[in-house]
Order: C-alpha cells, then sequence, then structure tokens
C-alpha cells in the first residue's frame, strides 16, 4: 500500500518483481518509464521476454516518444508479442514468472496498492485473461511503429 512518507511503494514493488523476472505477461494501460535504464536492461539488454496488451492511448503516447518507440521497436525485434486494444484497461495484471500482480489503482490511473500472489487459482485466471486479449488484440508490428500508425479501435 502507499504510504505518507512513500506513495510510489506499489510501483516500486511492482518494478523490482518485473525487472527480476525472466517472463512478463501484462495487461496495461500503463508501461514501464523507457528512459529507466533498468527497464531497458532488462527487457532489451538481457532479453527478458515480454507479451502483453496495451490500451491504444497508451501506444499512441508511446509512439509519440522517440525512446519509446525505439524501445517497442527493439522488443518486437527479440520477440515480443504487443497487442493494442481499443477498449479501456481500467487496471494493471502482470505475470512476472510465477507472481500475479494485480494493481489497485483509483478512478484516475493513480496506484492505491498491489495484490501480489502466487496461489494457484490467480495464475490459471490470469493467463486466461491474458491469453483472450491477446486474441482479441490488433498484434503491433515494427512496421506500425515505423509509419507510427496505430488503428484508433485498436484492430476490435
Amino acid at each position: 500500500m502507499p504510504r505518507r512518507n512513500d506513495p510510489y511503494a506499489p510501483t516500486r514493488r511492482m518494478l523490482r518483481a518485473v525487472h527480476g523476472a525472466d517472463e512478463n505477461r501484462m495487461l496495461t494501460y500503463t508501461f514501464l518509464p523507457e528512459g529507466d535504464p533498468a527497464a531497458r536492461r532488462c527487457f532489451v539488454g538481457e532479453g527478458q521476454f515480454f507479451e502483453g496488451v496495451l490500451d491504444s492511448t497508451l501506444v499512441r503516447s508511446l509512439l509519440d516518444d522517440p525512446a519509446s518507440a525505439a524501445h517497442l521497436r527493439e522488443l518486437l525485434a527479440q520477440g515480443a508479442r504487443v497487442g493494442v486494444t481499443a477498449e479501456p484497461v481500467r487496471s494493471i495484471l502482470t505475470i512476472a514468472d510465477e507472481q500475479v500482480i494485480i494493481g489497485a489503482v483509483d478512478d484516475g490511473g493513480s496506484p492505491q496498492g498491489l495484490i501480489v500472489t502466487d496461489d494457484r487459482e490467480i495464475p490459471a485466471w490470469t493467463e486466461e485473461t491474458v491469453d483472450t486479449s491477446l486474441v482479441q488484440a490488433e498484434q503491433l508490428t515494427p512496421e506500425a511503429i515505423d509509419t507510427r500508425t496505430v488503428a484508433a479501435d485498436g484492430g476490435g
């Protein structure tokens, strides 16, 4: 939970789990800062596996930033699978190796806490949720990044 003297405690906890994992799968409306050297090192430099579904508003904002667009291009080049959905994603759902992280956020999208578990039932539900979202989403391609085109409807 966030604390008065540490309002970003949930975010830092999530980053530790994500950066320490070999494989990350996500359904999210937000993404790790591309300027963060730790994120770049984990996802690109150390070849961490990434698969995720991002909402189209997030993808458009990432493509508007040259560093973020380069990061996405590098992820795709090393085999990442990134889907884009037009449906607003209202939570942060992450599978970092065997841990499931559910970000509790307020109506404005600010972190309010995390649920972190390796309970056997939760990962199965999470995997199914991410899998279904990936099938329904438009797949992001290097060409879309190079031309800065992402369907406004997320391919739906």
